[in-house]
């Protein structure tokens, strides 16, 4: 009789339970599967929200990684570029002071101080292994943000890249092999004959690092030109109606950035007004409308 009511007991507390012989049950009686119940508690809210956070930050990283890289191999190549010209700077300085040579007519520049010549030879290679490593820093840029870009972006990304590091170069050497030469000639002529022109190595090291960088951002004017068109900043029409204004601008701009004098003035507006129908010129040829 008790073994009887032992087993009844035990069978109404296992029914309150929600449990039996066969393992635990839902509310509408169905037996719960226990991968399921892992699966729901694997797959819970709070996991699901934390995903997309650990992933943005995991890109972050790599893309943190990857510009670390590109920093770390220009500097390197920036490095490897200055100890090469260092080791010519003899070589390197006869080219950058062959335009003083011919202005001078046979005088050397001077050195007024014992280590002026010293530290001259050092900035001028490091301008110089700046020049050398512009190309590679823009190319580590470029692929830097080229998997970013669709094909469009990364045809006129690319185009763009090339046609300003040419522009850039062209003005940098139309600077020291023409302009510099003519202007640094008209400068020294104009009082030839009351003064005797002693121009040190620095002062005219630091005017043709001004000339030089000036005369390579003057040369990006028809890539502007193309960009505003592009962009619609200032339709094509523009440009050539208001020719006039542009004229008067590049005077403006040319008096501003170039040495403060006439000569100067005029051999970087010159240039200007040049660029400025090649920038016309280009953005018929591209096709480029209003």
């Amino acid at each position: 009789m008790k073994k009887n009511d032992q087993k009844a007991e035990k069978a109404r507390r296992e029914k309150k339970a929600g449990g039996g012989p066969g393992g635990r049950k839902k509310r509408n009686g169905a037996p719960e599967d226990q991968n399921t119940a892992e699966l729901d508690y694997s797959s819970s809210p709070d996991e699901v929200h934390a995903e997309a956070p650990a992933d943005q930050a995991a890109d972050l990283t790599s893309h943190l990684g990857e510009l670390r890289a590109k920093i770390i191999n220009s500097l390197i190549f920036f490095c490897a570029a200055l100890a090469l010209t260092l080791y010519f700077s003899d070589a390197i300085m006869e080219v950058f002071v062959s335009g003083a040579a011919k202005a001078l007519k046979g005088e050397k520049l001077v050195f007024i101080s014992p280590a002026e010549a010293f530290f001259v030879t050092i900035q001028m290679s490091l301008y110089s292994a700046l020049l050398i490593s512009v190309p590679f820093v823009l190319y580590q840029t470029w692929s830097f943000v080229y998997i970013a870009l669709d094909d469009k972006e990364k045809k006129y990304f690319t185009a763009a890249l090339l046609f300003s590091s040419a522009c850039f170069y062209a003005g940098c050497a139309f600077a020291v092999f023409a302009a510099i030469p003519v202007g640094l000639g008209f400068l020294v002529g104009y009082s030839g004959a009351i003064f005797r022109p002693m121009i040190s190595v620095a002062a005219y090291c630091d005017f043709l690092v001004y000339t030089s960088l000036t005369f390579g951002v003057v040369f990006e004017l028809p890539l502007l030109m193309i960009f505003s068109s592009l962009t619609g900043i200032i339709s094509p029409k523009t440009f050539s109606s208001g020719r006039k204004y542009a004229i008067l601008l590049i005077f403006i701009v040319a008096g501003v950035f170039s040495p403060p004098d006439v000569i100067s003035q005029f051999l970087v507006a010159i240039p200007m007004l040049i660029l400025y129908e090649t920038g016309i010129i280009a953005v018929k040829l591209l096709g480029i409308k209003s």
